[in-house]
């Protein structure tokens, strides 16, 4: 078999010298026959006992005319470019059979050289061959090479080597043409879904390439393609967002499918949904992208650990960790809830063993801040509460089963404290959600477009939706504008409940300050968008709202979160006024009275 190989190569080169240019168009099927042939004999083959160099050299005639030059486009218009577009094809699904064949590491070594000569004319050659996937409403063709998916396979397979290799992943970041293509690559496999399942059908389990990978090639410039990469993600807002989100569902379904972390891959997503914040579309990712990256961290966490792979994992759960740190509370209680509800505690505890094998400082502080930094000042919100109250039932069972890393362990136990000494506000059923009419049955479905409205069955969802449609909607299209929604009704009175009864607690810190300062105005606020939240009587640090509103010299106020850096604040102003001058020492002592004897009014939203 090896003799075919070696004569089908000789035959391509001697082709080559007898074809010229001119004579090439009205002699396609010969070439394209020739190039056929070297691709069963590399099929048949089963010792490797030829030169791969001389294959590969003998192919670079045929990728691209060698007067061609790179271009904005490259417009297929006429006979002779649908020639070129097959001829191109043709010899990169041979260039694709022999890394197939031979795809070691050992033999990308012998290639090297020649991949490095031939990349100029092989881009071109890429570019050619594109113009399959852009054809459009035409037939199936005949020869599978020139159909979308052998051709997106085929371009995928080739780019996958040069971004494999250092020295020739170089020659790709320097040239714009290739990373555009990528670009398109990456949407392309989102538009036609069956591409994946391709890929994964022809790569043995070892050698999996996806174009969603091949766009990391990008990170290590961001000063030159980073913002044209962004920039072209950012043209179409909403099938940005769309695109990294949909490449992320499928890694998540590809782990529960396989077994296999692709760490490379998710890796890949979470650089690109976070480019995508800095452009106009960061409010609709928003929207789904926290509990996306909350069930990859959940797939991710599920697998078995692996000590092979955990250097990779380990990066890909840190950079899930960032992301959530970041944007967990970005879209407002919703998003926050979201995350909770798709398992973002139980994926941080299950992160534990990934987190020791790897002595991850970074991945440890990441995964640590969300426990004492990110989440805690939102259990002030019952809907938040209720999230975190039931996620620590199902973990419980779990820490005892398992040796969890100590001073993790510390942390988690200090915010599960803190959910426990919260929830005994709670009044009654507020740990039952429920908005059904008939407010029997606790609440298993959500709506999936505000996921706000919980049903206690299918049917009460079904008889709800006339009256919820319109509400719904509504607060799609204030996502949708980037406009967090209000605190809901019972997420508010429970907050305030939270604040009455932390201001209780340092009601008498709170007067034996005023009486030391012996100055107006008097004033007390708590501000719950940090943890611990911070109590403070100076009258400097009023919020501006707070401040606009006092009508008198003596107010207790409070600032709750909202998420994205909003915030909300409620005041009670005590309605004493001082006259004009001095203040005496008679109106703190009346403020001081007041506030001892709780006469302090209800807290009022501030709008």
């Amino acid at each position: 078999m090896a003799q075919s190989v070696a004569a089908a190569t000789r035959n391509l080169i001697s082709s080559e010298r007898y074809y010229s240019p001119r004579r090439r168009a009205s002699t396609s099927d010969a070439l394209i026959l020739l190039l056929a042939e070297l691709i069963r004999a590399f099929e048949a083959c089963t010792v490797v006992d030829f030169d791969p160099a001389q294959c590969v050299d003998a192919l670079i005639p045929y990728y691209a005319p060698v007067e061609m030059q790179y271009g904005d486009a490259v417009p297929e218009e006429t006979a002779t470019d649908v020639y070129q577009t097959r001829l191109s094809g043709a010899a990169l699904t041979t260039l694709a059979c022999i890394v197939r064949k031979l795809s070691a590491p050992s033999f990308r070594l012998l290639i090297l050289g020649k991949l490095r000569e031939c990349w100029t004319t092989l881009c071109m050659g890429l570019l050619f061959y594109a113009r399959v996937l852009y054809r459009q409403g035409e037939p199936a063709p005949a020869i599978e090479n020139e159909s979308p998916g052998h051709t997106f396979t085929a371009i995928v397979t080739v780019l996958q080597i040069y971004a494999g290799e250092e020295s020739l992943l170089a020659l790709v970041r320097n040239t714009p043409e290739a990373l555009a293509l990528i670009f398109n690559l990456w949407v392309f496999e989102i538009k036609h879904p069956h591409l994946s399942t391709q890929l994964a059908e022809m790569f043995p389990e070892s050698f999996k390439p996806t174009a969603a990978v091949l766009l990391l090639v990008t990170r290590k410039d961001p000063a030159d393609h980073g913002p044209k990469l962004v920039e072209a993600l950012a043209s179409d807002q909403r099938g940005s967002a769309f695109v990294p989100l949909e490449h992320m569902r499928r890694s998540i379904l590809s782990i529960y499918q396989y077994g296999e972390i692709p760490a490379d891959a998710m890796h890949a997503h979470l650089f690109h949904l976070t480019a995508l914040h800095t452009t106009a579309a960061h409010h609709l990712l928003l929207q789904d992208s926290v509990r996306i990256v909350t069930e990859a961290l959940m797939a991710v966490t599920s697998q078995p650990f692996d000590s092979a792979t955990a250097q990779g994992t380990t990066r890909c759960i840190r950079g899930m960790c960032a992301y959530l740190c970041k944007y967990v509370a970005g879209g407002g209680l919703v998003s926050l809830n979201q995350s909770l509800e798709s398992g973002l505690l139980v994926g941080l505890l299950k992160a534990h063993p990934w987190l020791k094998s790897q002595s991850s400082t970074a991945l440890h502080e990441e995964a640590a801040a969300l426990l004492t930094v990110h989440l805690p000042p939102y259990l002030i919100y019952i809907s938040v509460l209720r999230q975190a109250h039931q996620s620590i039932h199902l973990i419980q069972e779990y820490i005892l089963k398992n040796n969890i890393e100590e001073s993790f362990l510390q942390k988690w136990h200090i915010f599960e404290a803190h959910v426990h000494a919260t929830s005994k506000l709670a009044i009654g059923n507020e740990f039952v959600e429920t908005t059904c009419e008939c407010t029997i049955h606790k609440a298993v479905l959500r709506c999936s477009t505000c996921w706000e409205a919980a049903y206690c069955s299918q049917q009460c969802q079904i008889v709800a939706w006339n009256a919820h449609r319109l509400p719904c909607a509504k607060k799609q299209a204030a996502r949708q504008a980037g406009i967090l929604p209000d605190l809901s009704s019972e997420d508010t009175q429970f907050a305030l409940r939270v604040a009455q009864n932390d201001f209780e607690k340092h009601k008498l810190t709170v007067c034996d300050k005023w009486i030391e300062s012996g100055t107006l105005p008097l004033v007390a606020g708590i501000d719950y968008t940090v943890f611990p939240p911070v109590v403070s009587t100076n009258s400097e640090a009023i919020p501006a709202e707070v401040k606009a509103k006092m009508a008198s010299d003596a107010a207790i106020y409070t600032v709750f979160p909202k998420g994205s850096g909003g915030r909300e604040c409620y005041m009670c102003d005590l309605g004493l006024t001082h006259a004009p001058g001095e203040p005496d020492g008679k109106t703190i002592k009346v403020v001081v009275q007041v506030v001892k004897a709780q006469r302090v009014p209800a807290f009022l939203r501030i709008d």
